[in-house]
């Protein structure tokens, strides 16, 4: 490692004083055109986000919904009953398990 003091003897050496598992970021301010550029694609990431999970959540009702519609027709034959069974047993355990994974990890 170099001599990060060179030869004047009222330097400070950051590296000793924070030690091995520490160090510096020195970092220049956001240029305010910046900032806004970033805002607003962070807006756009996060509205796309929303708008991903609504259309799953809307699909996964919508599944739920007819696959519930379709166990009332008495004439399903037991294979696709048993499909139907298996979807909503899917989806209701996947809602369950995303919901208390998200309250788990907050």
């Amino acid at each position: 490692m170099p001599d990060l003091q060179g030869s004047d003897p009222k330097a400070y050496n950051l590296q000793d004083a924070l030690g091995p598992n520490m160090t510096v970021e020195v970092r220049t301010e956001e240029h305010p055109d910046d900032r806004a550029a970033r805002l607003v694609r962070e807006r756009r990431e996060h509205l796309f986000g929303l708008w991903v999970k609504g259309a799953v959540f809307l699909l996964l009702v919508a599944a739920l919904l007819y696959s519930g519609w379709r166990l009332q027709d008495p004439a399903l034959d037991p294979h696709n009953r048993e499909l139907a069974v298996r979807v909503i047993t899917s989806i209701i355990t996947g809602f369950l398990g995303y919901f208390v994974g998200r309250r788990e990890g907050a």
